[in-house]
């Protein structure tokens, strides 16, 4: 089928029908296919299927966006290449990231796209930058900010570590700008060290960035029970 039929302009009159899906948009205006089922199509069965099983996973997570919130986001993409590009980046990590949290994180900020019609600098680094984060980063991250959500910019906090896996997740939330550093340099472990798995820790403070991260976090994982001593 050819894909030129399923423009921006196309996507945006169906939207103010309000009969469009994220399912249907994405079907058409990116793999160039008439609907979800044909996906394979344009990619191997095996990625159509996960993807496919991705959008009706988290259509939950969709649904918080209104008819209106569609309708507008869609009339003003087609103004704006730069949304576009996200839109494409969006679907393209949900379609193949190995990880099922990184792919529903990317649903709940995608709901941000639309309600805002761009993304903040935090969520555009956040975007470009998942790839660098697991699921066990992405819960520790989240214990550590849910502890200290209460807590104002400015206080110095702990950062405990359980086992040297968990300075990565520290120095990616720094990366990030989740939290940052209290003084620079300071010494982290020598991977030779044999005292390196004992707990220890680092100070830190919060950042502009950890609410906003915690408010995604909170819509994905607030219902879930997390566990990662596994990964200790």
């Amino acid at each position: 089928m050819d894909g030129n039929k399923y423009d921006i302009v196309d996507m945006a009159d169906e939207a103010c029908e309000g009969i469009i899906s994220v399912g249907t948009f994405v079907s058409r205006v990116f793999y160039h296919v008439s609907n979800l089922d044909a996906l394979p199509q344009a990619m191997d069965q095996m990625s159509a299927n996960r993807f496919k099983n991705r959008i009706y996973k988290n259509a939950d997570i969709w649904d918080k966006l209104t008819d209106n919130q569609r309708k507008n986001f869609f009339n003003d993409l087609k103004s704006n290449p730069q949304n576009l590009n996200y839109l494409y980046e969006f679907f393209e990590k949900i379609r193949i990231t190995m990880y099922e949290l990184h792919a529903r994180l990317l649903f709940r900020l995608l709901v941000e796209l639309f309600q805002n019609k761009g993304l903040t600098y935090f969520e555009s680094n956040l975007l470009a930058s998942i790839d660098s984060f697991n699921d066990v980063d992405i819960k520790r991250i989240y214990e550590f900010l849910k502890e200290h959500e209460n807590e104002k910019i400015g206080v110095v906090l702990e950062f405990n570590f359980n086992n040297y896996s968990y300075l990565n997740t520290y120095r990616k939330s720094l990366q990030l700008g989740i939290i940052d550093t209290v003084t620079p340099g300071m010494n982290f472990f020598n991977p030779n060290d044999k005292q390196r798995d004992k707990p220890q820790s680092r100070n830190c403070y919060l950042t502009q960035y950890s609410n906003e991260f915690l408010i995604l976090l909170n819509d994905i994982l607030e219902d879930e029970e997390i566990d990662i001593s596994q990964n200790n």
